[in-house]
């Protein structure tokens, strides 16, 4: 009997096909996902990977497609020990990795495109390794990483684009050992960029160095006496009709 992929409106996490598929590698993964709608949505909120995780070896989704104008949801996800590879993944619509926990290994969504309605990684628990999203693009919609928690490793948000959606890092905390890099990060479209109560507890260096920003209205970036924190070279010029805020206040960071 012949499936017909088309009517389907979910992949699910649930569906033994649907996850072999996904643990496949991405040719097997993208040439699934062809089969379906553009509109499919993609749900694997709640799956546990780290019962398929062979020993502490990486997952590797590097370059995985999911439907264009589809949601993707990892919401609750455990990756467990181990490596998870997301570089140059098109999310589609949106994603959500809500609450994700990652473990013992280092994390990638370098040159992913994160969605084009909303990227959100509220409460996700970044483990204890390096993460990476080094040229990543957000999308239209809002970028949440309120209250996500990044661990040991170093942590690259170098050359990312924000996108043009209201970007939040409200309470979240760094608190690893190695550098939290901004480095010529772009929130050139955003209405509203905020990192109220922060925390940068880790021992590594903190740089926002050539960030580039549209304000108008209020810029609020205080000085940050006696830590290594970068802000010079700050690109910022008013553009109208961009009611842009930048909210960096009441960030907590331990002495150096």
């Amino acid at each position: 009997m012949n499936t017909n992929y088309k009517e389907r409106k979910t992949i699910s996490g649930k569906d033994k096909e649907a996850f072999d598929e996904f643990l496949a590698g991405k040719e097997r993964w993208n040439a699934y996902v062809e089969k379906h709608g553009d509109d499919t949505t993609v749900d694997f909120s709640g799956v546990d990977f780290s019962k398929h995780r062979k020993g502490k070896g990486e997952f590797n989704f590097s370059g995985y497609l999911f439907p264009k104008k589809g949601n993707v949801n990892f919401k609750g996800v455990k990756f467990g020990d181990g490596n998870v590879n997301f570089t140059s993944a098109n999310f589609g619509q949106g994603v959500s990795f809500m609450e994700a926990k990652f473990g013992k290994g280092n994390v990638n969504f370098s040159s992913a495109q994160l969605g084009t309605h909303l990227g959100e990684f509220k409460s996700t628990i970044f483990g204890e390794g390096e993460v990476n999203f080094n040229s990543a693009t957000f999308g239209a919609g809002d970028t949440d990483f309120c209250d996500a928690q990044f661990g040991e490793g170093n942590v690259d948000f170098c050359n990312v684009n924000f996108g043009d959606g209201n970007v939040y890092f409200f309470k979240a905390k760094f608190l690893g050992k190695g550098s939290v890099n901004f480095f010529n990060a772009k929130f050139l479209g955003n209405e509203r960029v905020n990192f109220f109560k922060a925390k940068f507890l880790g021992k590594g260096s903190v740089s926002f160095n050539a960030l580039s920003i549209r304000p108008v209205g209020s810029q609020y970036i205080p000085h940050m006496n006696g830590i290594s924190q970068n802000l010079q070279n700050a690109a910022c010029s008013n553009i109208s009709g961009c009611m842009t805020s930048f909210f960096i206040h009441e960030i907590n960071l331990n002495d150096r």
